[in-house]
C-alpha cells in the first residue's frame, strides 16, 4: 500500500480474522483492534502491526514516499563578505525541505544567480533562483590590500639613547588591488625592532594587516 509522507493511515474496508479454539472471528480495522505501529513520517517501507488482545498480532506493509514541500533558506550560515575578485560560495544556502523534515542541500550549480559583480566594491543585493522561487541575499565585496609603502618618515629619526621612539608625522600608504590607496598614520602598535638602549642605526619594521615595510632611525 502506497502513502505520501505525512499522510494518515486509511483503514477503510480493512478486515482482520483470528482463529480462536477453531472459531474464526473477523473484525473491521479501526473499530475493535488497535494499531501498535505506524509512523507517518518514516519514509520507505514499514510494517504496520495490529494487535487484538494480548495474544493475537498480525500486520501488513506500507510504503511512504517523501515529497518536496518548499525551500529552507540558511541566511545565518551563508558567506556574505567577499574579497575583490572572489566568486560566490552558495553551496548549502538553499535546501529542499521535504515532508519528512529532512533538508537536502541544493548545490550551487543548480541555482540561477543574478546581480553579483565580484569586481564591484561595496554592498550588493543578489537574486538566487531555484525553480520558480526567488530569494534575495545581501553581500559585500571588499577591496584587497596588496602592499604597503612608506609615505612619510616620522619627524624625528635621530634619537638620543634612552629616549622613546617618536612616530609623529610617520605615515604609510596602503595599496589595494583596485588601485585605491589609503594613508594610515603609524602608531606604536604597528612598529617593532626598536631598542632605546642601542646606539647606531636601527631598522624599524612597520606592520599593517599582514604586510610590512621599514624605515631607519639613528
Amino acid at each position: 500500500t502506497e502513502y505520501m509522507c505525512g499522510e494518515e493511515l486509511d483503514l477503510t474496508g480493512g478486515v482482520i480474522s483470528f482463529i480462536d479454539n477453531d472459531d474464526e472471528m473477523s473484525y473491521k480495522l479501526g473499530i475493535d483492534p488497535y494499531l501498535t505501529t505506524y509512523n507517518k513520517y518514516q519514509v520507505g517501507e514499514q510494517t504496520v502491526e495490529i494487535s487484538y488482545g494480548p495474544n493475537f498480532k498480525t500486520g501488513f506493509s506500507v510504503n511512504l514516499t517523501d515529497f518536496y514541500e518548499g525551500l529552507a533558506v540558511r541566511y545565518e550560515t551563508v558567506k556574505k563578505i567577499y574579497k575583490y575578485g572572489e566568486d560566490l560560495q552558495l553551496d548549502g544556502f538553499l535546501a529542499k525541505k521535504m515532508a519528512s523534515g529532512i533538508c537536502e542541500d541544493i548545490p550551487m550549480k543548480d541555482l540561477i544567480i543574478t546581480g553579483y559583480d565580484k569586481y564591484k566594491i561595496g554592498a550588493q543585493t543578489i537574486s538566487v533562483f531555484y525553480e520558480d522561487t526567488e530569494v534575495k541575499l545581501n553581500v559585500k565585496v571588499e577591496d584587497v590590500l596588496e602592499s604597503i609603502t612608506m609615505k612619510s618618515l616620522p619627524a624625528k629619526t635621530v634619537i638620543i639613547k634612552g629616549q622613546d621612539l617618536d612616530l609623529t608625522d610617520g605615515m604609510i600608504t596602503a595599496n589595494y588591488v583596485t588601485g585605491n590607496k589609503m594613508n594610515v598614520e603609524i602608531d606604536n602598535t604597528m612598529v617593532s625592532g626598536f631598542d632605546s638602549s642601542i646606539l647606531g642605526k636601527q631598522t624599524i619594521t612597520v606592520t599593517y594587516e599582514e604586510f610590512t615595510t621599514t624605515f631607519n632611525v639613528i
